[in-house]
């Protein structure tokens, strides 16, 4: 008994932390980046986005947002710091999920203005005033004050960055936006393509990755796994009552002074729901890995794409994502999974027999 119920406690501990770990991942992958956003890039090494691509994009009605990182002399005043500086516009926040610690992002009618506000991140709040209390200070970049308007909240790991608007990239010297890459919304990758033709970028000749996606599909793929293994766990830790020839569960229900065996029918109620766990996360294992391709191409051909590529056990090619059949893209993943499972289900029909005469 003692044996049994630390097995039990054991799987049930497993089964519950998986579970955890995958609430966690899924939470994280939510708050990474709004739904629905797609990050272009051409690609040529040598073609970038331009202000007036932009803007015809977003005479589309497209809502977009982009970075581009310069690194123009930081100082608070009193010594001077190295911190990576943004042009952005007033949707980086929204698509980024970023909330604000203290003040606000800047907004379209500042970005007209071409006022010379800023917002740091929380790392770099630290980095040049020691405290995250710093709105309606001043930093000067190139020797130009900007008026810090707002904090970012922290995040782990986070480098010191600021965030300046587009507009005012004439007061630190800077003749014109070279965008490398774009967020855009998109209901879907065919609205995509059709706006991305119109405004002269054929999708075919678009690096095309929808971040969500990307974001999540590895840690979705793993943890479900781990729930997986879990519900393994869950039906071998139930003692088997499955006839051998004909692998039909058995039950003693009473025993003979009548009274109902409650133990044994708990253990067959364990049993058959361990069983339902474990058929339903392969199917959605099976959903995820095989029926729903995460939705972005690897056409660069670097290294970090290639890997990327093979942690997926995918290199799709060409834009025809919505139409792509499901056999070839059948993968490890799934393939693991079921052969997982019908491993251990065979072990408990075939090679473990009842400890006690069962009887109808």
């Amino acid at each position: 008994m003692k044996r049994i119920f630390g097995r039990k406690w054991l799987v049930l501990l497993i089964l519950v932390g998986a579970a955890g770990i995958c609430l966690l991942s899924w939470l994280k992958m939510q708050s990474a980046v709004c739904d629905g956003v797609y990050a272009l890039s051409s690609q040529r090494d040598d073609r970038i986005f331009t202000e007036t691509d932009i803007a015809n994009i977003e005479k589309e009605g497209i809502d977009l947002t982009y970075t581009q990182q310069v690194y123009p002399d930081v100082s608070n005043g009193f010594r001077r710091e190295e911190i990576p500086v943004f042009l952005t516009n007033e949707n980086y926040a929204f698509f980024t999920n970023t909330h604000m610690q203290e003040g606000a992002f800047f907004n379209g009618m500042q970005i007209d203005r071409k006022l010379a506000l800023m917002v740091l991140n929380e790392a770099a709040a630290i980095q040049l005033f020691g405290n995250r209390e710093c709105v309606g200070e001043t930093v000067f970049l190139n020797e130009v004050p900007y008026q810090i308007i707002g904090i970012m909240a922290g995040r782990e790991e986070e480098e010191s960055g600021i965030y300046i608007p587009y507009s005012t990239k004439d007061l630190l010297g800077i003749s014109s936006l070279e965008i490398s890459q774009i967020w855009c919304r998109f209901p879907n990758l065919a609205d995509a393509a059709l706006v991305m033709k119109k405004v002269g970028y054929p999708i075919e000749t678009l690096k095309l990755m929808q971040i969500d996606l990307i974001k999540g599909v590895f840690e979705q793929r793993f943890f479900s796994l781990l729930i997986i293994a879990g519900g393994y766990a869950v039906f071998l830790a139930c003692r088997s009552v499955w006839k051998w020839k004909k692998c039909i569960p058995r039950i003693k229900a009473f025993r003979q002074d009548g009274n109902m065996d409650t133990k044994w029918i708990s253990i067959i109620v364990l049993q058959v729901l361990g069983t339902c766990i474990g058929i339903v996360l392969l199917w959605k294992a099976v959903e995820i890995a095989w029926c729903v391709p995460p939705s972005y191409e690897l056409l660069g051909g670097s290294w970090r794409e290639i890997f990327y590529g093979m942690m997926d056990f995918y290199l799709l090619i060409g834009a025809g994502l919505d139409n792509m059949p499901l056999l070839p893209h059948w993968n490890l993943v799934s393939i693991l999974s079921a052969a997982v499972y019908f491993y251990f289900f065979s072990l408990c029909i075939f090679a473990r027999k009842p400890d006690r005469e069962i009887k109808c």
